[in-house]
């Protein structure tokens, strides 16, 4: 059986860019990191999350050592 592939997409609307976007689970540990080679404005990164087992999910994005962005994500 093929499962669907799940992705999240991050998009830049602000005009810092974004350098880092962690995934946390629920205890607080890091799940996934990714380091973007300063996303711009304008423009997206998609994270494929289909590895991580169902649960509750939190998304930090930061730029220059400062949280600029955090955004819970439930996968059922």
């Amino acid at each position: 059986m093929k499962f669907a592939r799940i992705v999240v997409s991050i998009a830049n609307k602000s005009d810092t860019p974004i350098e880092k976007i962690e995934i946390f689970d629920i205890s607080g540990r890091t799940v996934e990191t990714w380091r973007a080679a300063s996303l711009q404005q304008g423009n997206s990164q998609t994270i494929n999350v289909s590895h991580l087992p169902s649960g509750i999910y939190f998304v930090k994005i930061s730029s220059g050592g400062k949280i600029i962005g955090t955004m819970k994500l439930i996968k059922n």
